[in-house]
């Protein structure tokens, strides 16, 4: 509340608590917003919004995953709506958060209307016919659509609505500005963007601009000219001066973006501004390669694995595949040698689960790890990037008696609603969130002796040049090749695999221990509280930052194969 001092100048009401100031400050800013609290960063990503409505500009709110961008998107629509404004307002997302959209909305502001445009030709004529008019009204709802729907629909059908703003989840998949969902997108009449991403801007200048271009293509208009901003390059024939130059370049390119990127873009961090959440600890687990694996990458690498598995095909089954692209191959191997076989001879038919396990590293470190989990009576999320491994996966938690909830970009928007629509491939940020009450264990599974456990640390120490990627309130350097990829070609791959010499530590390439598993799963070290600290009582002991067959990751880490990877 306000009093008035002896002066008669308006102050606010110093009894006030923290919890107490947000509050009245949310009632007063978005009063629809009735089914939960902003925390204070959020009422300032509201304002930020709103500070940006009010000037014409577009904007990138790009909070690392889990600070809640999606209520702080519906807090700003609910005050343009409280505002008068009835829109269009349209949110363009992931298929697999449409529903997420939806249910937010109907708990945090009920009074908002808003529909799902989604389904085949038949369903979305239908919809548009009964909920999307064409005269613009305070009925006429927050319209929530796919990537795909707005590729399909745009010219035939979106372009006749004028949209007073239009929000893209997920907005780095606009990163390409020759996609054709981004030409698709600039055909709409839309008065206002907003890009959310929870992923830094990163890699390449051309990707920066073609979200800059997508939100203000009047200022950012020209590739070129945007690249000739940052071109701060001399000639210098003196090598000792070199890096020093390297570096007052790098300078001048960070000071330059940020001086460029300042009024669109806001991106806090949860160290920064949630100290509530539970704390996390990521820690890689090192498989070994069984015989049967070790067997298929020494063929792979001699490139003998066709006439090898040529001769163990059976006679009447007949060739099915071909193998190529050594990479691919090689990680499917460390994930489970069944996707070569199967990809190579056919087969629809898995093997005994005994089998399964058996001829995978990696397999039998997450049946160690899983029997342990669920002894404790541990919630476990498992994510890969290969649909076939889920088939595996399904099939072993099938032979296993376990129950398993399974969702990829296979399950309908209908299935998805009924399971779990929150789900998707970013799995520590999707548990490491707000709400999430106990600490997060992440267990990342790679294989030693690989081109998983091998390849990273040799390839991450050829890198030559920098390139800027938006972090922690500043800008962060990651290093790439001298002809901007960062893929090794073939031959390097195979020189790394083969050079014994280059090989890893002792301790990765050794199988972790029954001991060693149960003392990275005590997770006690995490559960201490700072009343415990006041009180002097004693700390549990945490794990040493490695060991055999494990190592923590930590982000300001210089050390350990992954190090380098943390932004």
């Amino acid at each position: 509340m306000l009093t008035r001092s002896n002066n008669g100048v308006a102050v606010e009401d110093s009894t006030l608590t923290e919890e107490e100031r947000v509050g009245k400050e949310q009632s007063e800013l978005v009063p629809l917003l009735t089914g939960g609290k902003l925390k204070s960063y959020q009422i300032k990503g509201v304002k930020w919004m709103i500070s940006l409505w009010q000037n014409g500009l577009n904007g990138i709110l790009a909070d690392q995953m889990g600070l809640g961008k999606t209520i702080q998107t519906i807090a700003f629509l609910a005050h343009l709506k409280g505002n008068g404004l009835d829109g269009p307002y349209m949110i363009i997302a992931p298929l697999s958060t449409l529903s997420n959209w939806m249910s937010e909305i109907a708990r945090f502001a009920p009074s908002l209307h808003a529909i799902i445009y989604h389904g085949d030709k038949k369903d979305r004529d239908e919809i548009r016919r009964k909920h999307m008019p064409k005269t613009i009204g305070p009925k006429f709802p927050i319209v929530i659509t796919s990537y795909e729907i707005a590729l399909s629909d745009a010219r035939r059908y979106l372009r006749h609505y004028n949209w007073k703003y239009v929000v893209v989840d997920e907005g780095h998949r606009l990163k390409n500005s020759k996609c054709k969902l981004v030409k698709e997108l600039k055909q709409l009449p839309i008065e206002n963007k907003l890009l959310l991403t929870g992923t830094p801007l990163q890699n390449n200048l051309a990707e920066l601009w073609s979200l800059l271009n997508f939100i203000l293509p009047d200022i950012f208009s020209s590739h070129e000219e945007f690249e000739s901003w940052f071109d701060f390059s001399g000639k210098c024939n003196n090598e000792a001066l070199k890096e020093e130059l390297e570096e007052k370049r790098r300078a001048q390119v960070v000071a330059k973006l940020h001086a460029i990127l300042r009024p669109f873009l806001l991106r806090r961090m949860k160290s920064d501004v949630e100290q509530m959440l539970p704390r996390k600890k990521e820690i890689i687990i090192y498989a070994t390669l069984t015989a049967y694996q070790k067997n298929f990458q020494d063929h792979l690498i001699n490139r003998t694995l066709e006439d090898h598995l040529r001769e163990t095909v059976d006679a009447g089954r007949g060739m099915k595949g071909k193998l190529s692209n050594l990479m691919i191959q090689l990680r499917k191997n460390c994930n489970h040698p069944d996707l070569l076989e199967s990809a190579f001879n056919g087969s629809y038919l898995y093997p005994p689960v005994e089998q399964i396990v058996g001829q995978c590293g990696k397999f039998q470190l997450l049946d160690r790890l899983l029997a342990k989990l669920f002894e404790r009576k541990h919630k476990v999320l498992i994510f890969s990037q290969w649909t076939k491994i889920l088939d595996i996966m399904e099939y072993y938690f099938s032979e296993k008696g376990f129950e398993v909830c399974r969702i990829d970009g296979n399950v309908k928007l209908s299935e998805r609603k009924r399971q779990n629509p929150q789900m998707d491939l970013q799995a520590m940020d999707r548990c490491h969130r707000i709400g999430q009450t106990k600490p997060v264990h992440v267990y990342r599974l790679t294989t030693a002796q690989s081109v998983e456990g091998r390849i990273l640390k040799r390839a991450f120490s050829k890198l030559k040049l920098e390139h800027v990627v938006i972090g922690k309130g500043q800008f962060k350097q990651e290093r790439t090749k001298a002809d901007g990829s960062d893929v090794m070609t073939e031959e390097e791959l195979l020189a790394v695999l083969r050079d014994d010499e280059d090989g890893e530590d002792k301790w990765i390439q050794t199988s972790i221990s029954d001991e060693n598993l149960e003392k990275i799963l005590d997770r006690s070290d995490l559960i201490t509280s700072s009343s415990d600290d006041e009180n002097n009582e004693a700390k549990p002991t945490p794990i040493p930052l490695k060991g055999p067959g494990w190592e923590v990751v930590i982000p300001t880490a210089t050390g350990g194969m992954l190090s380098t990877l943390n932004s």
